[in-house]
């Protein structure tokens, strides 16, 4: 497999610290969702993936994935969490499922005028 690559504009939002509680209407019991801005992100991470990766379903049992991502926040503020941009490459195809994830490389920089994700995705061999 040749490896994708891909660079995504924008500030990584932490899944985990971005969840907010609403009612459910008609029983009134709490449940979380994903923040606005947890929501922007995943619509702004879609809009920039390619069109010859959107479907592409990579990773099942016979071939897991190796993930290499370095994100480029604005400050030092943001704790490396990655549950979002995982999710949104399941939710655009390109890959089946996260859970054929099974090597993670993450690194955190910091870049103030171009926050970004740059990510590869391989076979993991």
């Amino acid at each position: 497999m040749t490896p994708i690559e891909l660079n995504i504009t924008g500030t990584v939002v932490s899944l985990k610290n971005s969840r907010r509680l609403v009612r459910k209407a008609r029983t009134g019991k709490p449940f979380s969702i994903k923040s606005a801005d947890a929501e922007r992100y995943v619509r702004d991470f879609v809009a920039q993936i390619p069109a010859k990766y959107r479907g592409l379903k990579l990773g099942n049992q016979e071939h897991p994935l190796c993930v290499s991502v370095v994100v480029y926040y604005p400050s030092f503020r943001q704790d490396l969490s990655l549950d979002l941009v995982y999710d949104s490459l399941q939710l655009v195809g390109v890959i089946e499922n996260d859970r054929w994830i099974r090597r993670k490389i993450e690194e955190a920089k910091i870049d103030k005028s171009n926050p970004r994700v740059e990510i590869t995705i391989t076979e993991e061999s």
